[in-house]
């Protein structure tokens, strides 16, 4: 929480993010699952009220207590919360989510890009979960905002943080380079590839600049998805 200030242009488009995403929802879904959300540090949580239930898969029992504690607000209008302990990167856990909610909103918060660094070495890489997701939820409502590059070489110069309250634009299959041509300008740069460019292949999405620290951005990407229309009979 250091550099909280530095982090506020990007906390304030995943915000913008959430609730345009929450708004477009349609009002027979009462129920929302927030994947990996820790203590809700970069969450709305103020959008969350237009939900009956909000189900939290978080593994970590402090960031658990810390994030009941900020939803007491929502909880005021008779949100109800409850704390699923299934693994959802394990062998299976898209297909629980999947059974388990059948007719829940999905958010994963700032999880996906973290995959290779955190989880145990019997859970599926990033590459493999965004590839799950986009078969296993096709018909549902589901979105992320998850780290898609980091790296230490600083974006153009005059390039604030996010360019518009929603991040910049891109089309959906907008190739990796492409994307960060429009960040950086330089023909070669140093970075860590976080394996979830593939969530934007079937939708468009947006990126947003997240300066983590003062020698360190990450490149930060939103996609929505929604289910596709049944064929007509």
């Amino acid at each position: 929480m250091r550099y909280r200030k530095r982090w506020q242009p990007f906390v304030q488009a995943v915000h913008t993010w959430i609730y345009a995403w929450t708004e477009a929802l349609p009002r027979s879904l009462n129920a929302l699952i927030l994947v990996g959300p820790s203590a809700g540090w970069s969450l709305p949580l103020a959008a969350f009220k237009r939900f009956e239930q909000v189900v939290i898969f978080e593994p970590d029992a402090v960031a658990r207590a810390l994030l009941g504690a900020r939803m007491r607000p929502v909880r005021a209008y008779s949100v109800r919360l409850h704390y699923d302990h299934h693994d959802l990167f394990a062998a299976g856990g898209l297909q629980y989510l999947h059974a388990t909610y059948p007719t829940a909103a999905i958010l994963f918060c700032n999880v996906l890009g973290q995959l290779n660094l955190i989880v145990p070495e019997h859970s599926s890489t990033a590459a493999a979960v965004c590839k799950g997701i986009a078969s296993t939820l096709q018909d549902r409502h589901w979105a992320s905002y998850h780290d898609l590059i980091s790296t230490t070489t600083p974006p153009q110069t005059g390039l604030a943080p996010c360019s518009t309250a929603h991040g910049v634009y891109f089309p959906t299959r907008t190739p990796l380079e492409q994307v960060l041509i429009r960040f950086w300008t330089q023909s070669e740069i140093e970075l860590y590839d976080h394996e979830t460019n593939s969530l934007g292949n079937a939708d468009p999405f947006q990126c947003a600049l997240w300066q983590i620290t003062p020698a360190r951005w990450h490149l930060v990407q939103w996609v929505s998805h929604l289910p596709a229309s049944p064929a007509p009979r």
